[in-house]
């Protein structure tokens, strides 16, 4: 009985795939508008992915994208624990050195 009610609760496959694409989506056209330059999107390495790095001025900006249809799992933010948030710096870092914009 829970298996059918678990089943039938399942979003269709590539929904949450969808979802963040739209989200990121946004995320791209908000910073645009704030007149920020995306320079890259899903910048990967073997340490982790960051979702958009813009440039806005003298700043580059690195997002993470949390894109939710509903309050039930908690806010976007609440999803970026401290493991997530060192991925992100280590990940940021390798960008900075790989493209020579460290100081």
């Amino acid at each position: 009985m829970f298996t059918d009610w678990f089943h039938s609760k399942r979003e269709p496959r590539g929904y949450k795939k969808k979802i963040g694409d739209f989200g990121e989506k946004l995320a791209r056209r908000f910073l645009k508008n704030k007149g920020y330059r995306i320079l890259a999107t899903h910048f990967q390495t073997r340490i982790g992915e960051i979702d958009i790095i813009a440039r806005d001025k003298d700043e580059i900006v690195f997002v993470e994208v949390k894109t939710r249809t509903s309050e039930t799992f908690g806010l976007p933010e609440e999803a970026i624990d401290w493991r997530k948030q060192q991925k992100l710096i280590k990940t940021a870092q390798e960008y900075l050195f790989k493209n020579h914009l460290e100081d």
